[in-house]
C-alpha cells in the first residue's frame, strides 16, 4: 500500500473508534470524572484499554496496549472539544490500524470488561 492508502485506512479505523467506542460508551463514562478520579480500565483477551483525564493538559487520553510485544497506541481528545478528531501517537501504521480495528470489533461484540485501576 502507498502511504496515502495507509493513512486512509488508519483514519477510517480512528473514525470508527471515535463513533463506536469513544462517543457511544467511553466519553459518557469519563466526562463524569473529577480531577482526582482514577482512570477507567477495560480488558479483553488481547488488549488493555485505559481512559484517563489529563486535566492540566486539557485532554482525555486513551491508551491501547496490546499483549505480546509491547505495542501502545495513544488517542487524545481535547476536553473542550471531545467530539473532534483525536491526536494520535503510534508506531507502525499498519499495526496501529489493525489494533484499532480489532478493538472496535471486540468492543461492539461486548468482549471487554471493566477492571479496577491498579
Amino acid at each position: 500500500m502507498t502511504k496515502e492508502e495507509d493513512r486512509y485506512w488508519l483514519d477510517s479505523a480512528v473514525n470508527s473508534f471515535t463513533t463506536h467506542v469513544w462517543e457511544n460508551t467511553l466519553y459518557p463514562l469519563i466526562k463524569q470524572h473529577k480531577d482526582n478520579d482514577l482512570p477507567l480500565m477495560f480488558r479483553n483477551i488481547k488488549v488493555i484499554l485505559t481512559v484517563d483525564c489529563l486535566w492540566d493538559e486539557g485532554l482525555y487520553q486513551i491508551s491501547i496496549k496490546a499483549d505480546g510485544p509491547l505495542f501502545v497506541v495513544f488517542l487524545e481528545y481535547l476536553t473542550e472539544r471531545p467530539h473532534e478528531e483525536p491526536s494520535l501517537t503510534y508506531g507502525d501504521i499498519t499495526d496501529t490500524t489493525t489494533l484499532i480495528e480489532e478493538v472496535v470489533e471486540a468492543w461492539q461484540a461486548g468482549q471487554f470488561m471493566e477492571l479496577p485501576f491498579e
